[in-house]
């Protein structure tokens, strides 16, 4: 057995992913896994589709075995997200590569400048970002020779990938990406972003040759379509409350309160709350976040324990598989760190903790199903969903 590990939110899972995956098994590893967000993804948006019917479109596309990556962390910036995901690969035991999209595919490239950026001092960072600079944008100042790469969002990720893999001695493997991540398309692919555009616009028949299943409208979710529950929500929040949410400050906070009375729907609150140096997704993933009850406790070891290192995830859940996957799976239950099962309500009685993220995964899909286009189906609680098995 020789296993490779993908990050992923197949959102939804369209032709590029099975690219991504088939050039993976192309380089001779036996067993894909995937680590994916569940409800709410790393953008600070509702997923498009229910999280086991992605893993089971995976599942069909290629990958063999798909685990959730749990709330907060699907939901954290991009190192807490990557950090998270890796934490969860790492756990299994069995994981010998981590396989990524990229724009630049030179891994001694990416380390480089890894290191070029993690030499960065705070104080160098500081009058850059007071001036209105968004971290990005700071740090590309600092290292003008990296500065195309870190305008690269999948380059930018891929950093984060092998921040996190350090000290893991699981080898970060580069798989060259071939669509524009917001939206523009060869002839045979397109990038999910483009692909929700067009499933919000309800032009499915144009999603079908990127799709390898045609969705139900009716089953789809868009965040405007909950904004009520959200916004409801926010009217009641008070500064204090806002600062415990992971990845909001002061500033933050404040621009929210202060802009919700004159925004009429949660777009033109993000609108109205942005600044220079307070970009949208974080505003977004900020509100989602503060939405569903996550606070710092949950993805932060408290200060008094000795700072705000980063915890990993109490458990991974397995989403859908097939045979190669259940193999994986019987390996990884041998050596894994942390539990691993199909059943929430399992994980949950494994710690204290568990149940508390356990609580969460429900929460954000009590969001997402207030989001969903057409709420005439029931509710389905993620405590009595199973892995889907791919015969």
């Amino acid at each position: 057995m020789r296993a490779a590990a993908i990050v992923a939110e197949y959102n939804p899972f369209h032709s590029g992913h099975a690219y991504h995956i088939k050039k993976t098994r192309d380089m001779g590893f036996t067993h894909i896994a995937a680590v994916m967000s569940g409800s709410l993804v790393q953008r600070g948006d509702v997923a498009v589709a229910d999280q086991h019917q992605r893993a089971a479109a995976a599942v069909r596309g290629g990958a063999d075995l798909v685990l959730e990556l749990a709330p907060p962390y699907s939901l954290a910036s991009a190192r807490d997200f990557a950090m998270g995901a890796v934490s969860v690969i790492d756990s299994l035991g069995c994981i010998s590569a981590l396989s990524f999209g990229s724009e630049e595919c030179d891994i001694v490239r990416l380390c480089g400048c890894l290191d070029k950026i993690t030499a960065i001092s705070s104080q160098s960072l500081k009058p850059l970002i007071s001036s209105g600079l968004t971290y990005p944008q700071a740090i590309a100042r600092l290292v003008p020779e990296y500065g195309g790469l870190l305008s690269e969002p999948n380059s930018v990720l891929a950093l984060e990938y092998l921040f996190a893999l350090r000290g893991t001695g699981i080898e970060p493997v580069a798989i060259k990406r071939t669509v524009p991540h917001d939206g523009g398309s060869p002839s045979d692919f397109s990038s999910a972003m483009a692909i929700r555009r067009l499933l919000r616009e309800g032009r499915l028949d144009e999603c079908g040759k990127y799709l390898s299943e045609t969705p139900d409208p009716s089953g789809l979710y868009f965040l405007e379509n909950g904004e009520d529950a959200i916004l409801y929500r926010l009217y009641f929040a008070d500064k204090k409350e806002l600062l415990r949410v992971p990845g909001m400050n002061e500033g933050m906070a404040a621009r929210l309160i202060g802009s919700l009375k004159d925004s009429a729907g949660i777009y033109e609150l993000f609108d109205r709350a942005k600044s220079r140096n307070i970009t949208h997704a974080r505003l977004r993933r900020a509100v989602l976040m503060y939405a569903v009850g996550a606070i710092r406790e949950d993805i932060y070891s408290p200060v008094e324990d000795g700072g705000a290192g980063l915890l990993p995830p109490p458990f991974a859940r397995v989403l859908a598989a097939n045979s190669r996957g259940l193999e994986l799976l019987a390996a990884a239950k041998k050596s894994s760190k942390m539990p691993l099962g199909h059943s929430l309500a399992r994980l949950s009685r494994t710690s204290p903790r568990a149940k508390r993220i356990a609580d969460l995964t429900e929460t954000c899909a009590r969001l997402r199903y207030h989001c969903r286009c057409d709420r005439k189906m029931p509710f389905v609680s993620e405590y009595e969903k199973n892995a889907i098995i791919i015969k």
